[in-house]
């Protein structure tokens, strides 16, 4: 024990460590004196049949006759576990499968699928053909291929009482622990708001992030507490449900009500918390447990490794009307593929059509895997219909070229699914956004190289609409349902896209980097969502191309609300050719810190107003604008202030005007609006340019005594031939 740490306090985070450094302290050890040995084996001569020893079957010379001896035990483990997979392959009998468009293969495609299990067969590969399907496909056991060698799959199969699409055409399945409820009915008695859970499943009380991990905790990412600790083991699989709103439906806006619905997995327990494998990046309220609303952990058995690949399925039953099922129709309607509880769920080359429900619909799954999965022409595209995939509370998820054709959504990540990433996803013709996350809770996903249009939180009152963690990379996006005040939205990241919005961003703590961006404007103003007072929110665009656009004459206005920072660095802006408007107000509302670093272009101006902020700055620095008003400009207005003492640098921009406006103001500070707050101005090293015939009003104040304006070293051109036309209260040095 020389070197070693001793150990006290068991299960203490100093315990823990000292332990695993103690094991890895150990392993050294061995390394050491298994290459003494070797030393010693390799630097003495050896007798022949030893060196013999050293040379195996395939004629590689190994440094010892032991290791020799490990390689030869690994290609052996090896060569059994691939015989055993070839045996599997052939352990089923595909004798006397029904094909065609008239004969129905459901029931001997079942019994292929129970046999498995119990033969232990890993892959059922069918001849390609079609299949009729009179009744829908249950898969309920672990590590299983099921490869349709390119089929068409004729679905004639029907539900009874489907309330939200849970069923399937082709059902891979895990299940509750608890048995005296059935997972279905559970998550319809959701759907039916009177929430009824298996009896002993302990209520959640309690949830927090572990921000930094570390061996104590086995590497969680949260720790729980439940009415029942005791209840869980170290290894069990889990289903999370916990509501923070007390009186159900709807959300109120004004109010942060986050939720959770996911899988994880037990990976330590202590005299106080659960460990668990879940992160979440939202702080949570006091977990609901009421008649409607029960918070719970439940034990659930998944199964493990499903793969499903190389099909083309066919609803064949069809509603009378399109987009307008009537309840039967709904009851009876099968979504496309349906997982429910399963780790390590893997879609390949998979194509569903004609569905009125979704054509991939996972529940509570985790470990997914998508390659080219498409769904086109759904009878019904309204709420939960007609998407091509919708996750809900899914989680470790990679999709690889989704589409759609006049699908509703082509991705949709529901009831706080997160850590996914998509690739090369798109659609045509669709019915609505491309690419959404209801806002309920998803977090910690990104989008690589795609298209369409995109959206963050429903707005719906159904859903508490919060989002978090979102990257958007290489994409070309127009994002949608952005304008009101209803969504809380945190950390989103641009990079490298182009992406189009409408008015303004919503979201705190939001970067745009390298890319394009388009801004919409509409004829309506958003109103400040006061759930953004809750982080330190911050939008930051650095190496932007900005395209500046209105279809409304009456509106030319991107709104900027709320946000502790704004910093527009090295973006070269412009006005699209067919906006109806040549001119852009950037209306700069509540914002502590706002700030323009070598900013290029035309048309833009600025008009800030703060009643939020106790102190606050402007930063002008290094920006070219030209603008060309026919009327009274303004490039900065700071139009009414309220309990604020704002700073203002103004310093080496170049500012021109060549409308014909006979009245340029660089920088009003009126006092008029200013209620119990001053503004101290340094304006320095400028280039300000009017028309020849425009005064400048170069510092415009009320002269007063709230406006202290200071200037110097600027170089100004106007019809006065250089001299400044200032009104108020200034010093020049």
């Amino acid at each position: 024990m020389g070197k070693y740490r001793k150990l006290f306090n068991f299960f203490d985070r100093i315990y823990m460590n000292d332990l695993n450094k103690n094991f890895d302290d150990v392993d050294a050890d061995i390394k050491v004196q298994k290459a003494r040995v070797d030393n010693l084996i390799t630097g003495n001569p050896q007798p022949a049949e030893v060196m013999d020893l050293r040379t195996d079957t395939d004629g590689v010379i190994h440094g010892t006759a032991w290791d020799r001896f490990e390689s030869d035990e690994s290609k052996k483990n090896a060569k059994f576990q691939e015989i055993g997979e070839q045996l599997a392959d052939v352990a089923y009998n595909l004798n006397g499968l029904p094909n065609g468009s008239t004969n129905d293969a459901s029931s001997f495609i079942q019994s292929v699928l129970n046999s498995a299990k119990t033969n232990k067969v890993r892959k059922i590969k069918l001849p390609k053909s079609t299949y009729r399907l009179n009744s829908s496909l249950f898969i309920e056991t672990d590590d299983l291929e099921l490869d349709f060698s390119g089929s068409t799959i004729l679905s004639y199969a029907k539900a009874s009482s489907n309330k939200q699409g849970e069923i399937g055409i082709i059902n891979p399945r895990g299940s509750f622990v608890e048995t005296d409820v059935d997972f279905i009915s559970y998550f319809r008695s959701v759907f039916n708001k009177a929430h009824t859970p298996p009896a002993n499943s302990p209520v959640l009380l309690t949830y927090e992030a572990i921000e930094q991990i570390s061996n104590y905790e086995y590497h969680a990412q949260g720790k729980i507490t439940t009415s029942n600790n005791n209840y869980f083991n170290v290894g069990d699989e889990i289903l999370l449900i916990g509501w923070t709103r007390p009186e159900g439906y709807p959300y109120v806006k004004e109010k942060f009500e986050p939720e959770i619905r996911t899988v994880a997995k037990v990976l330590a327990k202590d005299a106080t918390y659960i460990y668990v494998d879940y992160y979440s990046p939202f702080k949570y309220p006091a977990f609901v447990n009421n008649t409607i609303f029960k918070s719970r952990v439940h034990k659930i058995k998944t199964i493990k490794n499903i793969a499903i690949k190389n099909a083309n399925i066919i609803n064949m039953n069809n509603i009378a009307t399109l987009n307008a099922p009537t309840a039967t129709e709904k009851a009876e309607a099968l979504s496309g593929i349906t997982p429910f509880f399963v780790d390590g769920l893997k879609l390949d080359n998979v194509k569903v059509e004609n569905t009125v429900w979704n054509a991939i619909y996972p529940w509570s799954c985790r470990n997914i895997e998508y390659n080219n999965i498409h769904a086109e022409k759904p009878q019904a595209w309204g709420g939960g219909q007609g998407y091509t995939i919708q996750h809900m509370g899914c989680r470790d998820i990679e999709a690889h070229n989704i589409t759609g054709f006049q699908v509703r959504h082509v991705v949709d990540f529901s009831c706080n699914s997160h850590n996914a990433a998509v690739y090369d996803s798109f659609g045509i013709d669709g019915k609505d956004t491309t690419l959404l996350m209801h806002g309920m809770c998803e977090h910690d996903i990104t989008f690589i190289r795609c298209k369409g249009m995109f959206g963050m939180g429903s707005g719906l009152a159904e859903f508490p609409n919060v989002n978090a963690n979102i990257k958007i990379d290489s994409c070309d996006l127009f994002f949608v349902a952005m304008i009101d005040d209803t969504r809380w939205v945190n950390n989103v990241l641009i990079d490298n896209s182009r992406i189009k919005y409408i008015s303004h961003p919503p979201f705190m703590n939001f970067t745009t980097r390298n890319s394009e961006v388009t801004f919409d404007i509409q004829n309506y103003a958003p109103k400040p969502n006061a759930r953004d007072q809750v982080l330190n929110a911050k939008l930051i665009m650095d190496n932007v191309d900005l395209i500046l656009y209105t279809s409304n004459i009456n509106n030319y206005a991107a709104y900027f609300l709320n946000y502790d920072k704004i910093v527009f660095k090295n973006i070269r802006s412009r006005l699209r050719s067919d906006s109806v408007v040549r001119q852009m107000i950037f209306n700069v509302q509540g914002v502590t810190d706002l700030v323009l670093d070598n900013v290029t272009g035309q048309e833009i101006t600025i008009s800030y107003k703060n009643e939020r902020s106790t102190k606050a700055r402007i930063l002008l620095n290094n920006n070219d604008i030209l603008l060309t008003a026919a009327n009274t400009i303004y490039f900065l207005d700071v139009e009414a202030l309220t309990n604020c003492n704002l700073f203002i640098e103004y310093k080496g921009n170049r500012i021109e005007n060549t409308g014909t406006t006979s009245q340029f103001f660089v920088l009003d500070v009126r006092s008029a609006n200013y209620i119990n707050s001053k503004v101290v101005s340094n304006t320095h090293d400028n280039f300000f340019k009017g028309n020849p015939n425009a005064l400048i009003h170069y510092v415009y104040t009320a002269g007063d005594g709230i406006v202290n304006a200071i200037d110097h070293d600027n170089i100004v051109q106007n019809k006065a031939g250089g001299a400044l036309f200032t009104t108020g209260k200034h010093t020049v040095i």
